[in-house]
Protein backbone atom coordinates (compact mmCIF):
# COMPACT_ATOMS: atom_id res chain seq x y z
CA UNK A 1 0.00 0.00 0.00
CA UNK A 2 1.29 3.41 -1.26
CA UNK A 3 2.05 6.02 1.97
CA UNK A 4 0.69 9.37 1.84
CA UNK A 5 3.63 11.11 1.09
CA UNK A 6 3.68 8.64 -2.31
CA UNK A 7 0.56 9.66 -3.12
CA UNK A 8 1.01 13.60 -2.52
CA UNK A 9 4.49 12.75 -4.40
CA UNK A 10 2.79 10.77 -7.51
CA UNK A 11 -0.03 13.52 -7.59
CA UNK A 12 2.84 16.70 -7.95
CA UNK A 13 4.12 15.03 -10.23
CA UNK A 14 1.01 14.24 -12.33
CA UNK A 15 0.24 17.83 -11.93
CA UNK A 16 3.74 19.06 -13.33
CA UNK A 17 2.91 16.81 -16.29
CA UNK A 18 -0.38 18.11 -17.16
CA UNK A 19 1.04 21.82 -16.69
CA UNK A 20 3.94 21.21 -19.46
CA UNK A 21 1.08 19.42 -21.29
CA UNK A 22 -0.46 22.60 -21.20
CA UNK A 23 1.37 25.52 -21.39
CA UNK A 24 2.96 23.45 -24.59
CA UNK A 25 -0.56 23.03 -26.51
CA UNK A 26 -1.29 26.59 -25.98
CA UNK A 27 1.89 27.73 -26.68
CA UNK A 28 2.58 26.10 -30.14
CA UNK A 29 1.94 27.51 -33.24
CA UNK A 30 -1.01 26.09 -35.27
CA UNK A 31 0.08 27.53 -38.72
CA UNK A 32 -2.56 25.30 -40.67
CA UNK A 33 -5.60 27.81 -41.17
CA UNK A 34 -7.23 25.10 -43.33
CA UNK A 35 -9.14 25.91 -46.78
CA UNK A 36 -10.48 29.48 -47.52
CA UNK A 37 -12.78 31.60 -50.31
CA UNK A 38 -11.53 35.14 -51.93
CA UNK A 39 -14.75 36.01 -49.65
CA UNK A 40 -13.02 34.79 -46.56
CA UNK A 41 -10.73 37.87 -46.89
CA UNK A 42 -12.79 40.70 -44.82
CA UNK A 43 -13.31 38.01 -42.23
CA UNK A 44 -9.27 37.09 -42.08
CA UNK A 45 -8.16 40.84 -41.85
CA UNK A 46 -10.81 41.34 -39.42
CA UNK A 47 -9.52 38.46 -37.61
CA UNK A 48 -5.70 40.17 -37.86
CA UNK A 49 -6.26 43.19 -36.65
CA UNK A 50 -8.44 42.82 -33.82
CA UNK A 51 -6.53 40.12 -32.56
CA UNK A 52 -2.94 39.86 -34.09
CA UNK A 53 -0.11 42.07 -33.00
CA UNK A 54 3.25 43.15 -35.04
CA UNK A 55 4.34 40.16 -36.89
CA UNK A 56 1.35 38.08 -37.11
CA UNK A 57 0.03 36.95 -40.36
CA UNK A 58 -2.14 34.66 -43.15
CA UNK A 59 -1.10 33.73 -46.26
CA UNK A 60 -3.11 32.12 -49.18
CA UNK A 61 -1.62 29.81 -51.47
CA UNK A 62 -2.92 29.89 -54.75
CA UNK A 63 -3.21 26.67 -56.45
CA UNK A 64 -1.57 25.20 -59.82
CA UNK A 65 1.65 27.80 -59.61
CA UNK A 66 4.11 26.27 -58.39
CA UNK A 67 7.23 26.65 -60.43
CA UNK A 68 10.52 24.29 -60.46
CA UNK A 69 11.04 25.50 -56.80
CA UNK A 70 8.14 23.69 -55.33
CA UNK A 71 6.49 26.89 -53.47
CA UNK A 72 2.72 28.60 -54.82
CA UNK A 73 2.15 32.28 -55.69
CA UNK A 74 1.24 33.86 -52.53
CA UNK A 75 -0.52 36.61 -50.89
CA UNK A 76 0.29 37.99 -47.16
CA UNK A 77 -1.43 39.80 -45.03
CA UNK A 78 0.55 41.02 -42.23
CA UNK A 79 0.79 44.09 -39.27
CA UNK A 80 3.97 45.71 -39.43
CA UNK A 81 4.78 48.89 -37.65
CA UNK A 82 0.88 48.07 -36.04
CA UNK A 83 -1.04 48.53 -39.24
CA UNK A 84 -2.19 45.92 -41.21
CA UNK A 85 -0.89 45.44 -44.77
CA UNK A 86 -0.71 43.24 -47.51
CA UNK A 87 2.54 41.93 -48.54
CA UNK A 88 3.89 40.37 -51.85
CA UNK A 89 6.68 38.19 -50.70
CA UNK A 90 9.96 37.49 -53.07
CA UNK A 91 10.47 33.94 -51.76
CA UNK A 92 8.69 31.81 -54.23
CA UNK A 93 10.22 31.67 -57.63
CA UNK A 94 6.69 32.81 -58.84
CA UNK A 95 6.19 35.48 -57.01
CA UNK A 96 9.48 36.64 -58.06
CA UNK A 97 8.10 36.29 -61.65
CA UNK A 98 5.33 38.02 -61.25
CA UNK A 99 6.48 41.24 -59.29
CA UNK A 100 5.52 43.13 -61.84
CA UNK A 101 2.26 42.17 -62.77
CA UNK A 102 1.53 42.70 -59.04
CA UNK A 103 3.21 46.43 -59.17
CA UNK A 104 1.23 47.25 -62.27
CA UNK A 105 -2.55 45.93 -60.95
CA UNK A 106 -1.93 47.52 -57.48
CA UNK A 107 -0.50 50.98 -58.42
CA UNK A 108 -3.47 50.87 -61.28
CA UNK A 109 -5.62 50.51 -58.29
CA UNK A 110 -4.31 53.99 -57.04
CA UNK A 111 -2.27 52.12 -54.20
CA UNK A 112 1.14 52.79 -53.08
CA UNK A 113 4.16 49.56 -53.17
CA UNK A 114 6.57 49.85 -51.12
CA UNK A 115 9.75 47.12 -51.65
CA UNK A 116 10.95 46.46 -48.14
CA UNK A 117 13.68 43.83 -46.62
CA UNK A 118 12.60 41.53 -43.68
CA UNK A 119 14.59 38.86 -41.90
CA UNK A 120 16.94 39.14 -45.39
CA UNK A 121 13.96 38.29 -47.41
CA UNK A 122 12.44 41.22 -50.07
CA UNK A 123 8.82 42.14 -50.39
CA UNK A 124 6.49 44.39 -51.87
CA UNK A 125 4.07 45.96 -49.24
CA UNK A 126 0.67 47.92 -49.62
CA UNK A 127 -0.86 49.65 -46.50
CA UNK A 128 -2.52 52.48 -47.43
CA UNK A 129 -5.50 51.33 -48.74
CA UNK A 130 -8.52 50.89 -46.88
CA UNK A 131 -10.14 47.80 -48.91
CA UNK A 132 -7.08 45.48 -48.85
CA UNK A 133 -9.21 42.20 -48.77
CA UNK A 134 -10.76 43.35 -51.84
CA UNK A 135 -7.55 44.89 -53.83
CA UNK A 136 -5.83 40.93 -52.84
CA UNK A 137 -9.25 39.62 -54.04
CA UNK A 138 -9.31 41.32 -57.35
CA UNK A 139 -5.52 40.99 -58.16
CA UNK A 140 -6.04 36.78 -57.58
CA UNK A 141 -8.91 36.73 -59.57
CA UNK A 142 -7.56 38.93 -62.56
CA UNK A 143 -4.09 37.59 -62.37
CA UNK A 144 -4.40 34.14 -61.62
CA UNK A 145 -7.98 33.61 -62.44
CA UNK A 146 -9.30 32.54 -58.85
CA UNK A 147 -12.58 31.90 -58.83
CA UNK A 148 -15.36 33.18 -55.91
CA UNK A 149 -15.41 29.04 -54.57
CA UNK A 150 -11.65 28.20 -55.00
CA UNK A 151 -10.52 26.64 -52.11
CA UNK A 152 -6.87 28.29 -51.53
CA UNK A 153 -4.75 27.20 -48.80
CA UNK A 154 -4.35 29.08 -45.68
CA UNK A 155 -1.22 29.73 -43.55
CA UNK A 156 -1.91 32.00 -40.14
CA UNK A 157 0.55 32.67 -37.29
CA UNK A 158 -0.03 34.64 -34.16
CA UNK A 159 -3.95 35.51 -34.17
CA UNK A 160 -6.97 34.25 -33.43
CA UNK A 161 -9.24 32.63 -36.09
CA UNK A 162 -12.48 31.52 -35.22
CA UNK A 163 -13.62 27.78 -36.73
CA UNK A 164 -16.16 28.52 -38.93
CA UNK A 165 -14.11 31.28 -41.08
CA UNK A 166 -12.04 28.46 -42.83
CA UNK A 167 -12.65 25.33 -43.42
CA UNK A 168 -10.62 21.90 -42.20
CA UNK A 169 -8.30 20.04 -44.76
CA UNK A 170 -10.44 16.41 -44.71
Amino acid sequence: MLSAKSIATILAVAAVVALIVGCARRFTLNTDGGLVTLGDFPQLLSALSTTGGNGSFWVVLVPNTARDDGNYANLQYSIEGGRVGMDWVLLAKRNVEDKEAFTQFVTAAGATVTERVGNDVHYLRVSDRPDLAKLGQDFLQHFYHVGQEDKLQLIITDFELKPKTATKNI
